[in-house]
């Protein structure tokens, strides 16, 4: 195959999945794949070449939206001040929720796993609890260097996680809007947490 036959068909696969998206994250999971292939500019018979199945479709659905909601993420600096490292995690976290394809994916995904619990693990596992290590793995590195006292540094991570995401993913679902700006969210969070767990408190 050549290059443009293979970047023609890295276009055709975007599209479908954007129109995916799209589609789900406003009538739900039943969208026909008649409306998706149109809207995505294909044949149906496209979209069943690169994706096999409905089902198909919807794991590389997931398996792309996960990239576009954690990735790229920061690395949290353990040789950095902790509040300063947490409340740049936090925002670089919160920008990524207000994106566009972000709130699509969401929607999209919510809907998927109300009838696919396996989805919804794939999710959580690939989502919350991978942000939540990298989190807990940085309260460990800060702990042993003197900087913060953690006892439970997963249980920690899942607290400043939720704290940072998880009403702001409700709002996204109901369709409100945050009014509190994204760095006064952040920065709140953060330090809350580095004043929690310092060691001069």
């Amino acid at each position: 195959m050549t290059r443009h036959a293979n970047s023609t068909c890295k276009l055709k696969r975007e599209a479908i999945l954007s129109a995916t998206a799209d589609l789900m994250s406003r009538h739900g999971l039943d969208v026909p794949v008649t409306l998706i292939a149109r809207s995505a500019a294909v044949s149906k018979q496209t979209v069943y070449n690169h994706f096999g199945s409905r089902a198909g479709l919807m794991d590389a659905l997931v398996a792309s939206g996960l990239g576009a909601l954690y990735d790229p993420m920061p690395d949290l600096d353990s040789n950095g001040n902790p509040e300063d490292d947490l409340r740049s995690y936090a925002l670089a976290l919160l920008r990524q929720h207000s994106q566009p394809a972000y709130r699509k994916i969401l929607r999209a995904v919510f809907f998927a796993i109300q009838r696919d619990p396996a989805a919804a693990q794939r999710v959580y596992v690939a989502t919350a609890v991978r942000a939540r290590e990298r989190i807990a793995t940085y309260f460990r590195a800060q702990c042993a260097k003197g900087r913060l006292t953690v006892d439970k540094p997963d249980i920690a991570a899942q607290l400043f996680h939720t704290a940072v995401v998880s009403n702001v993913q409700l709002m996204i679902l109901a369709g409100i809007p945050d009014p509190v700006p994204i760095e006064t969210h952040a920065r709140a969070c953060a330090r809350l947490f580095a004043r929690a767990y310092a060691n001069d408190r």
